[in-house]
This record gives structure tokens, sequence and C-alpha cells, in this order.
């Protein structure tokens, strides 16, 4: 067991925990208070409050309120040259996660040149170190959903790229005052009380299943999944029950500390780019709206059984003892909250679009897919979990289910393949290149082999394990079994795969996948008339390496 933990950030919890405000040695003398475009921080008073407090402490303040919901880089840049101007020597953020995650940026950006994408790692971001510390920032936040008032991170979106990417992992980012008042969150409105509280719930249910939980974070997460589950519901029924509101929002700040300790999963991913192309769509909402389809793959593959049941338990099923209990949690409390009837074609979503946002989500946030309790080759399929969604006007209906008419072929030392029945299956091992475990499937004219090349296997060659797959094939030299030219990129599925037509009219799907501790490279082919690449993709999405 080891692991490495730093919370630098002073936090002052509970109902009037606003006044320390006024209490605090300020890290300036000037400070940029930044809020949202709305209405919400005035009408309820709580900018007052803190322009009160502040002056009470002697300092200075700038108001910078032009923040919206997934805020731009454009906003942040704005915000970070009005610093200037004004001379801020530190950030105030006041509201919820969208204002604290710009406010992050925009100190970040008012004391480093450049654009805010010169600093961003994903997509289409430069991945350039910081050269100047960040303005220090005091976070108050008015909702719980986002934990960032504790956390290193911001999430910002570059809206003519359409990519919405996290920015930070600097230490110096973190706030060094963290400020969380249940009263300040009293006047939420039920739907956002509930969306934000899910956001809180997956920050928590990912950290806790991921491939990079320890056992700080496994205290923190179950305690934050306890803390908002069995009270989200009665917050969103009464936003004045202050036990409710209270108890939640404790969940949503160790949810915070829960990706600090530890990492999110590729749920987060996927929701980034949907709320990237479709930015008036509540992060909550949209993960709520695929949470289902995409628990119930891990909870179908089994990969983590034992932590699902523990999840349930935390729900409040105290005598669960399957890993489906804890989809039946779920869907409980998601029926309590109000938000089981959540659909993506509500905000414009289309099946249309499922390729690039796929695509976008692997090129913007792939790293979290490296935190999947099991490999995630498909996308979750963006498409399955839309058709979970959606009732029979939605657009994406059709799409098909994971598990239609297949099963699990188990191969020790390999992994499992998810197939129609009926596959013949040879096993056997060889050491040329590398020592390799492998699996042939034929039926009806299709075959299908898989080569693993484990961790042992590249360290008894003395070679280091590749970093990713595209690596993987560049290195171990596998597109050698590909025509020249062929191009591998990540289809509209998530698979890094080829596909191709050789000279005998035999059609050929070929794609690269990750374990844990290993690599794979998959073959299905057969002759064109009988080759269905769709199916293909489908039977490679559920092929789990060990």
């Amino acid at each position: 067991m080891s692991f490495s933990i730093y919370m630098p950030t002073r936090w002052f919890f509970g109902a009037g925990a606003l006044n320390e405000l006024g209490r605090q040695p300020l890290p300036g003398r000037t400070a940029l208070l930044v809020t949202s475009s709305g209405r919400s921080a005035k009408d309820s008073g709580s900018l007052y409050r803190v322009m009160e407090l502040l002056a009470h402490s002697g300092a200075e303040f700038r108001l910078f309120d032009q923040v919206e919901s997934n805020p731009s880089k454009d906003t942040v840049m704005a915000g970070a040259r009005f610093a200037r101007r004004n001379g801020c020597d530190f950030v105030v953020a006041l509201g919820g996660g969208s204002v604290m995650d710009a406010a992050k940026a925009i100190a970040a950006m008012s004391t480093n040149d450049g654009d805010l994408w010169d600093y961003v790692s994903g997509g289409s971001g430069k991945g350039l170190p910081l050269a100047h510390e960040p303005l220090p920032v005091i976070a108050i936040t008015t909702t719980a959903g986002t934990g960032s008032e504790v956390d290193q991170w911001g999430v910002v979106s570059n809206t003519e790229a359409r990519e919405k990417i996290g920015f930070g992992g600097y230490d110096s980012l973190f706030p060094v005052l963290s400020i969380v008042d249940p009263e300040l969150m009293a006047t939420v409105p039920p739907d956002y009380t509930a969306y934000q509280g899910f956001d809180a719930l997956f920050h928590s249910v990912e950290v806790y299943i991921s491939r990079f939980a320890n056992p700080f974070s496994d205290m923190v997460a179950l305690t934050a999944v306890e803390n908002v589950a069995q009270n989200l519901a009665a917050a969103v029924r009464c936003g004045s029950d202050m036990a409710a509101r209270g108890k939640v929002a404790f969940a949503n700040t160790l949810s915070g500390y829960s990706m600090v300790t530890g990492c999110c999963t590729s749920e987060h991913a996927m929701e980034h780019a949907m709320s990237a192309f479709h930015r008036e769509l509540p992060h909550g909402a949209g993960l709520i709206m695929i949470s289902r389809a995409y628990y119930q793959h891990f909870v179908d593959l089994h990969v983590c059984d034992e932590r699902f049941v523990r999840l349930a338990q935390a729900m409040g099923m105290s005598g669960a003892s399957r890993a489906q209990d804890f989809i039946t949690a779920l869907e409980r409390l998601q029926a309590d909250c109000g938000v089981d009837g959540l659909r993506m074609s509500d905000y414009g979503l289309t099946r249309e679009e499922l390729p690039e946002l796929a695509r976008n989500a692997r090129a913007t946030m792939g790293g979290l897919f490296e935190s999947d309790p099991a490999a995630l080759v498909l996308l979750l399929s963006l498409c399955l979990a839309l058709a979970a969604c959606g009732a029979e006007e939605s657009p994406v209906s059709d799409a098909p289910a994971a598990d239609d008419g297949l099963v699990d072929y188990t191969v020790e030392g390999v992994g499992t393949f998810r197939l129609p029945e009926g596959f013949e299956m040879e096993t056997g091992s060889t050491t040329d290149p590398l020592p390799t475990n492998y699996v042939v499937f034929e039926k009806d004219g299709v075959t299908i082999s898989c080569s693993r090349f484990g961790k042992d296997a590249y360290e008894a060659a003395g070679v280091p394990l590749p970093a990713d797959v595209e690596e993987y094939s560049t290195r171990s030299g596998v597109q050698n079994a590909v025509p020249a030219g062929t191009e591998f990129a990540y289809d509209s599925y998530g698979s890094y795969a080829a596909q191709f037509t050789d000279e005998d009219g035999i059609s050929w799907y070929y794609v690269l996948l990750k374990g844990t501790d290993a690599y794979a490279s998959c073959y299905l082919y057969a002759p064109a008339d009988a080759f269905d690449a769709d199916s293909a993709a489908l039977w490679i999405s559920g092929t789990v390496i060990e």
C-alpha cells in the first residue's frame, strides 16, 4: 500500500461559516470578486454579504460578474485582463462549480502570458507549464455539486474548438481558504439541487470503482456517497431543510477530496463531450442521463462486484449482496429526486453526433479512461447510454443493447469475450516475438483472434510497457498485419482500430486493446458478404483483457 496526499486548503464548514471571511487573514489587498452572470448571488444577498466582509477586513474588491454555466475560455481571458487592469492580487470566487472553476483559471491567466489553451493538456491544448504562480484563490461555494472549493482543477470550455477540458493540477491552484455554508444553498431550485447532488455522488462513485482507488480515497468516497444518497431527496423536496442541505454539502466537499486522493472514470469524460457540444445541458443532468447504462456495463462485466455491493449499502440498501443492487439503489434515488425522466433528446442530442462526441471524449479527457475498472473500448457507447435514457420518441431509441444474445467466454491468461453463442474456441501460447497467450474463435466463416502481451513479457524482453495503445501499435509492429497505409484511429465508438478488405475479398476489423498490465491485438475477419462492422465493434466492446 502506498499513496501521496496533499490538501492544503483551510476549510470552514457549517451554517454561518461565511462569517469566517471577515475573521481570517486575506492573501492580498485587492480582490477580484468572481461571480456568475445570473442573479442568484445578488437576489440571495450573499454577494452583498461578501462585499461587506471584505470591506470589514480592509480589502478592496473589483466585481467580475460574467461567468456563465459551463464557463468559456473567452470569459476566463476577459476576467484575467480585468484583474490585471485593476491591480487585483487575489481572487474570491462566490458561486457554484462554474464560478469556482473559472476563478482558478482566471487566477492562473492573471499572472501568465498567452492564452489559456496554451496551458491546457488534451484536445487542441498545447500543454505548456505555467511560468508564474497563480493569484491566491478563496472559494465560497453556493451549491453542492463539484467539490471545486477544495481541489486544484477547473473545467473550462473552448467554444470554438468545442472542447471541455479540466485545467490545473498545480499545488498553487488549491484554494487557500474554502467556505462551505449550507445557508447559502437554501435558494437553489429543486432541479438544480438534484443535478448538483448527483454530480457529487458520481464523483465519489467513480473514484471508488476506479483502478486507482486507495484506502484513503475509499474512506472519503464511501462517506460522501452515504451522506448524499441518504439526504439528497430531502434537500430536493425542501430547500430550507438545513439538516439535509448540510449533509449534502458535506458530501459534496468530501467528493472534492475524493478526487484529490483518487481519480474519476470515463463517465465524466463522456459528459464533458456532451455539454461541450450542448452548453445548455447541465453537467449533473448529463451525468444522470448516462449513469444507468454506464454502471450497468461494469456490473455486467463483474469487474468490481464487491465495490458495487458496498456502494449499494452506503446508499441505504443494508441487505445488498449483489452488484446489481447498486443499479437498483441508483434508480430509486433518481426517482425520489424526480430526475428519472431526463431525456437527452430534450437538449438536442442526436444519433448523428455520436461519432464526433466519441472522438471528442477520447481526445479531450482520454486519461480518465485509464481509470476505468475495465478497459472501455467502446465509449459505452454514448449510443447505449442514449438508448437507455430515451423514450420511444428518442432519436436513438433503437440503439443496440450490449448484451443482446451474447454470452461470456472466459479465457485464462487472456481475458473475457462477449460474443454470440456457438463459437468454437482454441487457446494456446507462443514465445514469438514475446511470450504470448492467445485465443481463436470461429463460427460461420467468422474468425476472431486475440493475442495478449503481458507486462511480464515486456519486462522479460527488457523493454518497458507501452504508454498507450498507439505506442503499442507503433513499437510492437502489429501494424505489419495490415496493408501499408491503412489508417489506425479511434473509431466512432472510441476503439483504436482499422478496417480494410484484402485482395482476397476478406473484410477485416483490427483493434488494439489495453488491460490493467497488458496489451492485446484482436482481429475479426470474414468474407466481405458476411462481415458486419457494427457487430464486430459491439463484440469487441465486451472484451476485458486481464
